[in-house]
């Protein structure tokens, strides 16, 4: 025992170093693996907010593409409201009919989204603060316009169904496009102009909730640059 003791005062340095070697050799593997899974992380989360902005400037190029065709449909349907629609643009003007009878529906993508709320990592304040940012965003839009939309498709096949017993349709929907059996029914009727009007409103309201989607994306676009941007 006096063997060992003895030993152990002579060797305690070199088993200290030994010791401080092997500490400093695990806490620096340590360091280095938590440096790789902090840098894979951020790689990770760059790409989502990556898709999400490609996602979103994909979307507003939608919107800006279809907002033409809304503002014209709309234009129409609030002459066939007011009484300004004559018979021979009901009867010349294929689009002047179509506004009454269909819309361009648009999808919001989700692909970015969807990877963002698989990922449970997030490595930093700013990171969480940008995630909670865009779940905020994407939740409060998407359930605004589905539920616009819902509305509209509604009353759409509503109208469609009603539309389809009219004497009219068979002629409009197979005849060669032709609308004068339409015009005959649509103009100065009241039914048809009732009808018209619910229908605006629900179309006005889902080009609404479309146009407050693309004005927060931009701000939301921005966040994201923001975060992209290497601080220096």
């Amino acid at each position: 025992m006096n063997r060992i003791l003895t030993l152990l005062r002579k060797k305690w340095p070199e088993y200290f170093l030994e010791i401080l070697v092997i500490t400093i050799g695990i806490l620096g593997a340590f360091l280095l693996n938590s440096w790789k899974e902090s840098r894979a992380l951020e790689v990770q989360n760059r790409k989502i907010y990556g898709f999400i902005k490609d996602d979103l400037l994909s979307d507003i190029s939608e919107i800006d593409s279809a907002l033409e065709g809304y503002q014209i449909s709309m234009k129409h349907m609030l002459e066939m409201i007011e009484g300004r629609a004559s018979q021979e643009e009901l009867i010349s003007d294929p689009i002047f009919a179509k506004s009454f009878l269909g819309y361009e529906d648009l999808m919001i993508e989700q692909r970015g989204l969807t990877l963002l709320e698989n990922s449970v990592d997030l490595d930093d304040e700013e990171s969480m603060r940008l995630s909670n940012l865009v779940s905020h965003f994407y939740t409060e839009h998407l359930v605004e316009i589905d539920i616009a939309s819902d509305e509209l498709a509604n009353n759409f096949r509503n109208n469609y169904d009603y539309w389809t017993q009219q004497d009219w349709f068979l002629e409009f929907a197979f005849g060669e496009n032709d609308r004068t059996a339409f015009s005959d029914y649509a103009i100065d009727n009241m039914v048809f102009r009732k009808r018209v009007g619910a229908y605006y409103i629900l179309y006005d309201i889902y080009v609404s909730e479309l146009l407050r989607f693309r004005s927060e994306a931009l701000t939301i676009i921005e966040e994201i640059d923001s975060y992209l941007t290497p601080q220096e």
